[in-house]
């Protein structure tokens, strides 16, 4: 699912994702394949060391549904859609707060 990760109900989450879906991927398997560390071959630096810091941002539902309008999968779609969107978004997305994961990969390395 699109927003498997989106911690509210799991009635919530599915009817989001009937409205929301995943995107084609694209750029994102480039930054996950670990291709961008090729330019650094052969350079005078250190192994990187990652780290993956948990990180949440905690919204309420306008700014979840602000998020959720604010994606290319709905944000690229005619005004039409996107308004149609968000009448239904707003209809199936009860008030309350939504812990919103984010992934975060930090690496650091220093000149050798």
């Amino acid at each position: 699912m699109a927003i498997g990760r989106l911690r509210c109900p799991s009635s919530t989450r599915s009817s989001i994702g009937s409205v929301r879906p995943c995107p084609p991927v694209g750029g994102r398997i480039a930054s996950f394949s670990g291709a961008w560390r090729d330019a650094f071959d052969g350079a005078p630096f250190e192994s990187f060391r990652e780290t993956r810091p948990a990180t949440a941002y905690v919204a309420g539902r306008d700014e979840l549904l602000s998020y959720l309008l604010s994606q290319s999968s709905i944000a690229a779609r005619s005004s039409e859609e996107v308004e149609a969107i968000h009448a239904e978004l707003e209809s199936i997305v009860p008030i309350g707060r939504y812990s919103l994961p984010f992934r975060v990969d930090v690496y650091t390395t220093r000149r050798r």
